[in-house]
């Protein structure tokens, strides 16, 4: 007798979907960024830089220093915190009435910001004076491009950005929270970590791994202690995912 269509048989077992969250999954991701940025930092950082200090208008420099002012971790945390203070209190209050669980979500979603900005936070203010990358001011006052490890100061932290790991944080936990716009969170995310190799505090390799950190940092952290946290105002799709 034939075993149904939709039966997985014993020859044939059902096949594991990737994610990109399991361990080893994560481990090689790791690898192959780390990888991308030594291939960067060989390649593609130096002349970028250049490239953008030939093509950038001084006078555009105000308008791209106004745009890293968005990578600022302060107002974020602050939004973090209130919301969960806020939405813990609420939800004490209103409990056990039904508009509760909406407190309930955004303490949540507050603690969820709260633990990735300072694991991500950890990470990037950890390796900054390990490797002690030169920034490319350096690069252009003093003719100094490569790693002083160890080494305390604003010129010689350039990997990984900072600012980029803050927007990326904030703006991975709008795409959860708000799929549908996804696109907006991104590009304001990607024009932060532009702005910072305009402003020449980073080169490229920087800001791709200060995304990556924090990225990551998100989608971990959610999965192992905020599994409840899911998109507001789902579509369909969205449900199915997330259930």
């Amino acid at each position: 007798m034939r075993p149904p269509l939709n039966t997985a048989s014993p020859a044939h077992p059902t096949a594991r979907r990737f994610s990109v969250l399991r361990p080893r999954h994560v481990a090689l991701l790791t690898l192959g960024v780390t990888g991308l940025c030594a291939l960067f930092y060989n390649t593609a950082d130096l002349p970028l830089a250049m490239l953008l200090d030939r093509l950038i208008d001084p006078s555009a420099v105000e308008f791209w220093s106004d745009i890293t002012k968005i990578g600022d971790a302060t107002p974020y945390v602050a939004l973090c915190v209130l919301l969960y203070f806020g939405g813990r209190t609420l939800f004490l209050r209103a409990a056990p009435q039904k508009n509760a669980l909406r407190y309930y979500e955004a303490s949540r979603i507050g603690l969820l910001g709260l633990v990735s900005y300072a694991v991500s936070g950890a990470l990037v203010h950890t390796l900054k004076p390990s490797i002690g990358r030169m920034r490319p001011k350096l690069l252009f006052n003093n003719d100094q491009y490569g790693f002083s490890p160890f080494s305390i100061g604003w010129d010689t932290s350039s990997f990984p950005s900072g600012h980029t790991q803050s927007i990326f944080v904030i703006a991975t936990l709008l795409v959860i929270i708000f799929p549908r716009m996804k696109w907006l969170f991104l590009s304001v995310a990607l024009s932060v970590g532009l702005s910072r190799m305009i402003l020449k505090a980073h080169f490229l390799s920087d800001v791709l791994f200060g995304a990556y950190i924090a990225t990551m940092s998100v989608l971990l952290v959610r999965a192992y202690l905020f599994p409840d946290v899911k998109a507001l105002c789902q579509t369909p799709a969205t449900a199915r995912k997330n259930a």
